[in-house]
């Protein structure tokens, strides 16, 4: 007891089997004596104990914890995890069994324990292997969340890296597809430039082959989807959208001939018969109609004054219609894919064959919902403003 001299505040008193060498009833009171005296003094205690009765002291006096580690009941080996404020069982007459002891003995000193003795190193043992199966499940769930904390890291890392690579495709795919566009503008241009310069059979007959090939080679790569949809004959109207299946382009309908079941048909300024058979319908007379009254100017488009920007504005001023029309074309499917609303086609005045071709050539595109003349501080009639609509293949 010559410790309780040095116990003052802020002490560490460690004591292993406190007083486990004397009678357990006397022994058991004095130890919790003298660790009321500790817990007065301030001093932080900590104790070892196979007794019963301490254990029960720390479960219900205020200032005491209960520790113990986890014993398994099954090896009886222990796995030094420590518990907090659980009381481990001494688990005695078990290792006695372990060991060899006779099971008659076992029998007798289990009989020769007090009721309330056995009562209570039963309680214990019970609250012991629930509380060890209870951390058992508990560190199979934290190494089961490890485990699904590596897996979500391993899979955000492959996404990131298949968006890299999806990027990355879509630079190459998009590098490639304006290579290969801007190569055949080039030997377009110089073929159209050839037969103008150079008119006669075999330049046109040349002219016609590589244009063939152009088209053969879009075709091959880039090969446009079907539109719109197949209907009888009787059904068809001028003023109707067609889709060319031979041409794979789009047309506007201006005449039918039920008799010989074919149609006149406007690809731009381009004039051209087809089979009915040969067709789909994209758009109804009555849808096209519905847009000539906005482009005339009774819809609530005519009074819509969008903001002009660079990106959105297309100077065909000072070009060749044959060109002007290439390039129309071009940007209205680059401005539709982009969703953007409104676009201004700027073709002056001048002889009037640009704002003809313009014009005739939004009639029947399928990516216009209306278009009207520029009004006065956009540009006037030299300026042609179109409204898109969204595209569904």
């Amino acid at each position: 007891v010559a410790f309780l001299e040095y116990a003052e505040p802020g002490a560490l008193v460690l004591v292993d089997e406190i007083l486990g060498s004397t009678d357990p009833e006397e022994g058991s009171a004095l130890a919790i004596a003298i660790l009321g005296e500790l817990l007065r003094r301030g001093a932080l205690t900590a104790v070892t104990t196979h007794n019963s009765r301490l254990k029960a002291f720390a479960e219900n006096e205020p200032g005491f914890m209960n520790a113990s580690f986890e014993f398994d009941p099954k090896n009886l080996s222990p796995t030094y995890h420590l518990r907090l404020g659980i009381p481990g069982p001494s688990y005695g007459i078990a290792t006695a069994q372990k060991l060899g002891l006779e099971q008659r003995l076992l029998e007798a000193a289990q009989n020769l324990l007090a009721p309330e003795a056995r009562q209570i190193t039963e309680l214990v043992s019970r609250l012991d292997r629930k509380q060890t199966e209870l951390d058992q499940r508990l560190r199979s769930l934290e190494a089961r969340e490890r485990e699904l904390a590596q897996a979500r890291e391993s899979l955000e890392e492959r996404s990131s890296l298949l968006l890299d690579r999806e990027k990355n495709l879509k630079r190459e795919m998009r590098q490639k597809l304006e290579a290969e566009l801007h190569s055949m503008r080039v030997r377009f241009n110089a073929l159209f430039e050839q037969a103008k310069q150079e008119p006669g059979k075999e330049i046109k007959a040349e002219f016609g082959r590589e244009l063939s090939a152009m088209k053969d080679d879009l075709e091959r790569h880039y090969p446009e989807p079907e539109m719109g949809e197949t209907i009888p004959a009787r059904d068809w109207q001028a003023g109707d959208l067609a889709w060319v299946s031979k041409l794979r382009a789009r047309a506007r309908v201006l005449a039918i001939d039920q008799a010989q079941e074919q149609a006149l048909l406007a690809i731009g300024s381009i004039r051209l018969q087809e089979k009915l058979t040969g067709l789909r319908r994209i758009r109804s007379a009555e849808k096209t109609a519905e847009r000539e009254e906005a482009q005339s100017g009774a819809g609530p488009e005519r009074m819509v004054s969008p903001v002009q920007t660079s990106m959105n504005t297309l100077d065909l001023r000072g070009e060749r219609a044959e060109e002007a029309e290439i390039e129309l074309v071009s940007f209205l499917d680059r401005m539709s894919r982009q969703a953007v609303p409104a676009v201004f086609i700027i073709h002056g005045h001048g002889t009037g064959v640009l704002k003809k071709m313009v014009r005739e050539n939004l009639q029947s595109s399928v990516y216009v919902q209306s278009f009207r003349p520029g009004e006065q501080g956009e540009g006037g009639d030299g300026v042609t403003v179109v409204f898109l609509e969204k595209m569904s293949r």
